[in-house]
């Protein structure tokens, strides 16, 4: 059978391997509500971007679109069944973030 551009392949979750300690789906972040290590709400992850060594959330947040580093020092905690990411945000990362795409 001929190969497919563009084509998607779907396997239902329950069939999906188990994954080791610390690595997750993209699918089971999308969805989970971001708040920093003081309890303040981000935003809520809407994709999963980059390759697995650098991937990056991206954060749908009330002042636009906010794009976290996936890695253990920023995402302290990472709770899929709960639908819940505490991070700890570097100095400036989201100012960085808000002011990103305009002229300054």
């Amino acid at each position: 059978m001929p190969r497919r551009a563009g084509a998607e392949l779907k396997v239902p979750a329950e069939e999906l391997p188990a994954l080791p300690a610390g690595t997750y789906y993209r699918h089971d972040l999308v969805g989970c509500e971001v708040q920093d290590t003081d309890g303040r709400v981000i935003g809520a992850v809407t994709a999963v971007e980059g390759p697995m060594q650098a991937s990056r959330l991206v954060i749908d947040a009330p002042h636009g679109e906010v794009l976290i580093p996936l890695v253990a020092d920023i995402c302290v905690e990472i709770a899929p069944l709960e639908k819940r990411i505490r991070i700890r945000v570097p100095d400036g990362l989201l100012e960085l973030n808000a002011t990103r795409g305009r002229d300054v």
